[in-house]
């Protein structure tokens, strides 16, 4: 015989109930996560933007200096910097610079710069590679060559 609905026995059963609730609490999970997992990549960009203009500081500097100063490989060469520059996105003691300077094919006139630039996030990921050798994701590196002007 089948029952029918009547007025006393309207509404939702307890198994509806449940159902819904779990629907909608995954539902929620998955947008929080989808929010934690955007203000993440914002801050990767707002760091790795903040690196880039630091190694690009850099490399100006470099440029501006005079190719005499440049050539001499023991200054420049494997030359560690700060890039903190007071404020900003990147802590003071967890980034750090790295200039390399060689020769291209023995000709002193032409110079291959490099200024690499590591750091470490708020949460303690690391970018590029620290002073003890460890690797983390990928920092910031610049490359340019640099002759002498005739």
């Amino acid at each position: 015989m089948l029952c029918r609905r009547t007025a006393t026995n309207a509404g939702f059963t307890l198994m509806e109930v449940v159902a819904a609730l779990f629907v909608m609490s995954s539902i929620c999970v998955g947008v929080s996560s989808g929010l934690v997992y955007g203000a993440r990549l914002s801050e990767d960009s707002r760091m790795r933007a903040a690196a880039l203009l630091a190694a690009q500081r850099q490399m100006e500097q470099l440029r501006s200096a005079a190719l005499a100063d440049i050539n001499q490989l023991p200054p420049w060469n494997n030359q560690s910097f700060n890039p903190y520059v007071g404020g900003g996105v990147l802590a003071q003691n967890q980034c750090w610079g790295l200039v390399t300077v060689t020769q291209v094919n023995a000709d002193p006139n032409l110079l291959q710069i490099t200024v690499t630039l590591s750091w470490r996030d708020g949460s303690g990921r690391l970018f590029g590679t620290d002073n003890l050798g460890n690797v983390g994701g990928p920092g910031v590196t610049l490359t340019t060559r640099f002759a002498a002007r005739q």
